[in-house]
């Protein structure tokens, strides 16, 4: 039995991924493939590629799983949120119907009777609310059989965050707090109000908030709060979004100043909102999860939504031990909603057992010696093959050059995990401002992320789990800060991702031959692109960002390309 899910096809980050017999064959982000970042809409490249890769055709798909329900989300907000409004912003209301909601509604009917014709009629199709479809995307792909779930983006359909249980295959729905009340919109508010780009750069925040001090934390618990009966409670008088203009209303603007353009220097006040706006997430998050223990009473905890990718947060929570244990899915945010909706229909609508866990991320395509060498040669480059290609790869590590390494099924998420990563050495001081300045090309604030074998990460890092997505920090321990400092974060942390060598061999050989060499099974580990782009997918655009970049070298299956050194082919 196959089952095909597509992501949101009215948001962003859309995703298809194929479940054959209740096992994910592979996941793919549209944005990978048409390179642009963050594509949203109806996934039509994702969806031949899963195909492809199954060697299926329309016909073979039995269900398709779709993010949101179409009709449930326009009669939910035209009921709850627009009939309101009416009154007090007609202009606004009737603006968003016409301009937003209807033209998402006609987009979602012009996918289904694509989808029909396509598949034909054997193949049913599902609409799944969205909330669930993150619900599902981390409890049914967990290690757990019994556990609480907590779902918290911008907003679905109108839920904007949801707290639930999962047991065998069946979840639960316990409450949900509703537009306009919303941890995502909020940090989205202040992302925006601090000069980035809400719902892409939100992580800025997190890495900013380490330069800063929360100073604004009392004002800032006025903003929002948590509540017993609706979970979160937002205070309008600070916001605008809920009538349809902007973000902060000029309530806010009169206490904290003017918004930061993109271009502004960024000042000490700008890292204390910063670190105000994560310090209140934190503690929101906390309050959810204790009332959620308190309610269920259960030991482990799953979470999804695109605020569960906030690995500070996640660690806050995780050291509060409220529940012993925690599963976030890698892939948390709308991208992973398509997984989600596919596991709801296998398991809990078909009473299909469970049979899979996620331990890995790399679930995308592959690339073989022989399809990466007619790249190279199509390319025109200078290069040779290597008959250890992890021993090759530690040397130039060991001498301070900067790698990109491309390797094995591309990683499913937003976090390069070592198929699509940039490498370096992080006992190199001076090695997080040249990937910064001359790799990335992005912010000096931002920092970078270890990869360490499994067995050896407890000796570098305080922590006492494996944490293989790089969804927890963790503190470097103290004799090991300066030692490590490229990787080694302001506040002393560092988002670790740990390697097992049964799951990623030729990534785990690579770090058994650079401690070999350094005494450190330790890399630093950055995505495979540069600000702005997608994580490379194919041969040639790992070779274009190569020659883009100030990367050194480019290791690439078992290829070694170099810049501006002759290389016999």
């Amino acid at each position: 039995m196959y089952v095909l899910g597509i992501g949101q096809i009215g948001g962003q980050n859309s995703s298809a991924i194929l479940i054959k017999d209740g096992l994910l064959k592979i996941a793919i982000e549209e944005e990978r493939l048409s390179r642009i970042k963050h594509e949203g809409g109806f996934p039509e490249k994702s969806i031949k590629k899963v195909l492809e890769y199954e060697g299926i055709s329309y016909k073979d798909i039995d269900h398709i799983a779709i993010v949101d329900r179409p009709y449930f989300r326009i009669i939910r907000r035209i009921t709850d949120w627009y009939i309101p409004k009416i009154l007090t912003h007609p202009k606004n209301v009737f603006y968003h119907i016409f301009y937003n909601e209807i033209p998402g509604l006609i987009d979602f009917i012009r996918a289904k009777e694509k989808l029909k014709f396509n598949f034909g009629k054997k193949t049913k199709i599902h609409f799944i609310e969205h909330h669930l479809t993150h619900m599902a995307s981390a409890f049914l792909v967990s290690p757990f059989d019994d556990s609480a779930i907590i779902s918290m983006d911008a907003r679905g359909e109108i839920a904007t965050t949801v707290i639930g249980i999962g047991e065998g295959t069946k979840i639960k729905k316990i409450n949900e707090a509703k537009m306009p009340h919303s941890l995502g919109m909020f940090y989205a508010a202040i992302t925006n109000y601090l000069g980035f780009s809400h719902g892409e750069d939100e992580y800025k925040i997190m890495g900013l908030a380490s330069y800063g001090e929360p100073v604004y934390i009392e004002k800032f618990r006025d903003i929002i709060s948590f509540n017993n009966k609706k979970l979160l409670k937002a205070n309008l008088k600070y916001f605008s979004y809920q009538n349809g203009r902007g973000f902060f209303s000029k309530y806010f603007f009169d206490i904290f100043g003017e918004p930061r353009k993109y271009d502004d220097k960024l000042e000490k006040k700008h890292r204390d909102i910063a670190a105000s706006a994560q310090l209140l997430l934190e503690e929101l998050i906390i309050k959810l999860a204790i009332h959620l223990k308190e309610i269920t009473g259960k030991k482990n905890l799953c979470m999804a939504g695109g605020v569960a990718l906030n690995c500070v947060a996640n660690s806050k929570l995780y050291e509060k031990k409220i529940f012993d244990n925690i599963f976030v899915q890698p892939a948390a945010g709308d991208n992973g909603g398509a997984l989600g909706a596919a596991f709801h229909v296998y398991n809990s609508m078909l009473n299909k057992e469970r049979k899979y866990e996620m331990k890995s991320a790399l679930l995308g395509p592959e690339f073989s010696n022989d399809q990466i060498e007619k790249f190279l040669k199509i390319s025109k480059v200078n290069y040779r093959k290597s008959d250890d290609i992890c021993k090759e790869t530690a040397q130039f590590l060991s001498k301070g050059k900067i790698i990109g390494w491309y390797q094995s099924r591309m990683e499913f998420g937003p976090r390069a995990l070592g198929s699509r990563s940039i490498l370096a050495d992080p006992t190199n001081p001076k090695m997080k401002d040249r990937i910064n300045s001359y790799v990335k090309f992005r912010e000096e604030f931002r920092p970078f992320t270890p990869s360490v074998k499994s067995e050896s990460a407890s000796i570098y890092f305080n922590l006492d789990f494996i944490s293989r997505f790089m969804l927890f920090v963790f503190p470097v321990r103290d004799k090991y800060k300066e030692k490590l400092p490229a990787i080694t974060h302001v506040d002393g942390t560092a988002r670790v991702q740990c390697v097992d060598k049964s799951i990623q061999p030729k990534y785990w050989k690579l770090l058994d031959e650079f401690e070999k060499i350094k005494d450190f099974p330790v890399l630093l580990n950055t995505s495979f692109n540069i600000m702005g782009e997608p994580i490379v997918y194919s041969p040639d655009q790992a070779i274009r960002c190569f020659y883009g970049s100030g990367i050194d070298t480019l290791i690439i299956g078992d290829f070694i390309v170099e810049k501006n050194e002759k290389i016999n082919s």
